[in-house]
C-alpha cells in the first residue's frame, strides 16, 4: 500500500467528466491494481467510480464489460471506435464505390489488430519461456528461435512506420490541390452571384412602376365609394326616428297595464298569510302533548333496567366461588402424576446405559481384527505392483528408441516434398495473376460506361425535384404570413386580459420565483458543463470523417493515374505493331524487284 498513489482528490471532478477520455486515464492511474476499497471514507466514492467505468464501456463496445484490472490501452480504444464507425457506414451506404472503399479501410483495421495480437502472444511466448530457463538451470538465456521472432517483430514495426510517412505526405499533396481547385471554384461562385444580384435588381424597378399604377386606380374607386356610403348614411337616419316614436306610444301602454295587475296580487297575499298562521299556532299545542308523554315513559323504563342489572352481579358472584374450588383440586392431582413418571423415566435410563456399554466394547474388538488382515493385504499388492512398474519403464525406453528413429525419417522425406511444392506453387501463382488482371482491366471499363450513364440521370433528375420545391416552399410562405396575422390578434387581446388577472398575483409569487429561479442556475451551470463535453466528441468524430474521405480521394486519383499508364502502353504497342508491319512490307517489294532482274539478264 505504500507504492500505491494517494487518494485525496476532488471525487466530483471525477464524476463529471465520465464520458470523456481524460476519465479513461484517470482511473488507469488510481484504481488499477486496486480489488478492495482503499480507505473508509472514500468506500462510497470508490463504488460509484466503479459503476461509471462499466457503464462507459458498455456503450462504446457493445459487450460484456472488461474485468477491472484488464484496462483498455488508448492505441486499441482509437481501432476498436473507427472500425465500428467503418461498419456503421457500409451498412447505410448504398453507392458500391463508396462501398468498396469504405470495405477496403475496414479491412485495413482489421489487420492491424492481427497484428497487435500476434506481437502479444509472442510476448508472452518468450518471457514463459525465459521462466523455464530460470527454474531448470538457474540463468536466463535466449534461444535462436526468440531471437528470430524479436527480428521479425522489428521489420513489422519499421515498415508500419514507412507506410504511415508515405500516407501523411501524399495527404499534404493532396490537400495542396484541392486548396487551389477550392480557390478557383469561389471565384467562379462570386462572379455568379454578381450577375443574379444584377438581374434581381431589374426585376424590382419593373414591379415598382406596377404598384404606382394599381394605386392610383385604387384611389379612384375609393372616393367613389364614399360618397354612396354618405348617401345611405342619412336614409338610414330618417328612417330610425320614425320608429323610435312608434315605440314610446306602446310603451306607455304597457305601463299602465302592468300597475293595474300589480295591485290586484297585493291583497291576494294579504290573505294567505293571515290563514298561514292560524294553521301554525294549532300544531305547536299538539307537539307539547305529545312531549309530556314520552317522559313519562322514559322514566318507567329506567327503573325497571335498574332492577334487572342488581340480579345479575349476584348470580356471576356465586359462579366464581365454585370455579375457584375446582381448580385447586385439578392442580394437587397434576403434581402426584409428576413425579410417578419422573421415577420410571430414571430407571429406563440406568438400564440402556449398561446395556450400550457392552455393545461397544464386541464392536471394538471386531474392528481391531479387521484392520490386522487389511494391513496384510495391503503389503502383498504393493510388492506385486513395484514388479509390474519396472516392467513398464523398461518397455517405454525401448518404444522410444524406435519413434526417434522414425522421426528423422520422416523430416528427411517432408523437406524433399516441400522443396518440390514450393517450385510448382510459385509457377501456378504467376500464372493466376496474369489472369486475373485481365478480368480486372475488363470489368473495370464496363463500370465506366455505367457511371457516366447513372450521372446523367441523377442530374437530370435533380433538376426536376428543385424546380417543384421552389414553387411549394413560396405557397407555403404566404399562408404562413396569413396565419401569423390572425394570430397576432388574437394573442394581443388574450395578453391584456391576462396582465388584469396577474398583477394581482404577482405579489404572492415573488418569493417563491426567487427560490426557484436559485434552483434553476444550479442545473443550467451542470447542464452546460455536459454540453460542452459532448460538442468536444462531436469535433472529433468530424476531423475522423474529414481524414477518411481525403483518403478516398487520393484512392481514386492513384486509380486513374494507373489506367492512363496502361492507356499509354497499348499506344506504344500499337505503334510498334505498326513499324514491323511497314518494314516487312518493303522487304516483300525489295525481293520483288530482285527476281526481275534475274529474269530480264536470262533472256
Amino acid at each position: 500500500q505504500a507504492d500505491r498513489p494517494s487518494h485525496k482528490y476532488n471525487v466530483h471532478s471525477l464524476k463529471e467528466s465520465v464520458k470523456t477520455n481524460a476519465f479513461r486515464c484517470e482511473l488507469r492511474n488510481r484504481f488499477s491494481a486496486l480489488d478492495t476499497p482503499p480507505e473508509e471514507t472514500i468506500e462510497e466514492h470508490w463504488h460509484d467510480l466503479r459503476k461509471t467505468w462499466t457503464a462507459t464501456c458498455k456503450k462504446v463496445l457493445g459487450k460484456k464489460t472488461r474485468q477491472h484490472k484488464e484496462w483498455l490501452t488508448s492505441d486499441t480504444w482509437d481501432l476498436i471506435t473507427e472500425r465500428k464507425r467503418l461498419k456503421d457506414l457500409i451498412n447505410h451506404t448504398d453507392d458500391q464505390d463508396d462501398k468498396r472503399d469504405l470495405q477496403a479501410q475496414y479491412w485495413d483495421v482489421n489487420r492491424r489488430r492481427r497484428r497487435r495480437r500476434r506481437r502479444r502472444r509472442r510476448r508472452r511466448r518468450r518471457r514463459r519461456r525465459r521462466r523455464r530457463r530460470r527454474e531448470e538451470g538457474g540463468e536466463e538465456g535466449e534461444g535462436e528461435e526468440e531471437k528470430k521472432e524479436e527480428k521479425k517483430e522489428k521489420k513489422e514495426e519499421k515498415k508500419e512506420k514507412k507506410e504511415k510517412e508515405k500516407k501523411e505526405k501524399e495527404k499534404e499533396k493532396k490537400k495542396e490541390k484541392k486548396e487551389k481547385k477550392k480557390k478557383k471554384e469561389k471565384k467562379k461562385e462570386k462572379e455568379k452571384k454578381e450577375k443574379e444580384k444584377e438581374k434581381k435588381k431589374e426585376k424590382k424597378k419593373k414591379k415598382e412602376k406596377e404598384k404606382e399604377k394599381k394605386e392610383k386606380e385604387k384611389k379612384k374607386e375609393k372616393k367613389k365609394k364614399e360618397k354612396e356610403k354618405e348617401k345611405k348614411k342619412e336614409n338610414k337616419k330618417e328612417k330610425e326616428e320614425k320608429k323610435k316614436e312608434k315605440k314610446k306610444e306602446k310603451e306607455k301602454k304597457e305601463k299602465e297595464k302592468k300597475e293595474k295587475e300589480k295591485k290586484t296580487e297585493k291583497e291576494k297575499k294579504k290573505k294567505k298569510k293571515k290563514e298561514k298562521e292560524k294553521e301554525k299556532k294549532e300544531k305547536e299545542k299538539k307537539k307539547e302533548k305529545k312531549k309530556k308523554k314520552e317522559k313519562e315513559k322514559e322514566k318507567k323504563e329506567k327503573e325497571k333496567k335498574k332492577e334487572k342489572k342488581e340480579k345479575k352481579k349476584e348470580k356471576e358472584k356465586k359462579k366464581e366461588k365454585k370455579k375457584k374450588k375446582k381448580e385447586k383440586k385439578k392442580e394437587k392431582e397434576k403434581k402426584e402424576k409428576e413425579k410417578k413418571e419422573k421415577e420410571k423415566k430414571e430407571k429406563e435410563k440406568k438400564e440402556k446405559e449398561k446395556k450400550e456399554k457392552k455393545e461397544k466394547e464386541k464392536k471394538e474388538k471386531k474392528k481391531e481384527k479387521k484392520k490386522e488382515k487389511k494391513n496384510k493385504e495391503n503389503k502383498k499388492e504393493k510388492k506385486k505392483e513395484k514388479k509390474k512398474e519396472e516392467k513398464k519403464e523398461k518397455e517405454k525406453k525401448e518404444k522410444e528408441k524406435k519413434k526417434e528413429k522414425k522421426k528423422k525419417e520422416k523430416e528427411k522425406k517432408k523437406e524433399k516434398k516441400n522443396k518440390e511444392n514450393k517450385k510448382e506453387n510459385k509457377k501456378e501463382k504467376e500464372e493466376k495473376k496474369k489472369e486475373t488482371k485481365k478480368k480486372k482491366e475488363k470489368k473495370k471499363e464496363k463500370k465506366k460506361k455505367e457511371k457516366e450513364k447513372k450521372k446523367e440521370k441523377k442530374n437530370k433528375e435533380n433538376k426536376k425535384e428543385k424546380e417543384e420545391k421552389k414553387k411549394e416552399k413560396k405557397k407555403e410562405k404566404e399562408k404562413k404570413k396569413e396565419k401569423k396575422k390572425k394570430e397576432k390578434k388574437k394573442e394581443k387581446e388574450k395578453k391584456k386580459e391576462k396582465k388584469n388577472k396577474e398583477n394581482k398575483k404577482e405579489n404572492k409569487k415573488k418569493k417563491k420565483k426567487e427560490k426557484k429561479k436559485e434552483k434553476k442556475n444550479k442545473k443550467e451551470k451542470k447542464k452546460k458543463e455536459k454540453k460542452k463535453k459532448k460538442e468536444k466528441k462531436k469535433k472529433k468524430e468530424k476531423k475522423k470523417e474529414k481524414k477518411n474521405k481525403k483518403e478516398k480521394k487520393e484512392k481514386e486519383e492513384k486509380k486513374k493515374k494507373k489506367e492512363e499508364k496502361k492507356e499509354e502502353e497499348k499506344k506504344k504497342k500499337k505503334e510498334e505493331e505498326k513499324k514491323k508491319k511497314k518494314e516487312e512490307e518493303e522487304e516483300k517489294k525489295n525481293s520483288s524487284h530482285i527476281t526481275t532482274l534475274e529474269h530480264c539478264q536470262g533472256n
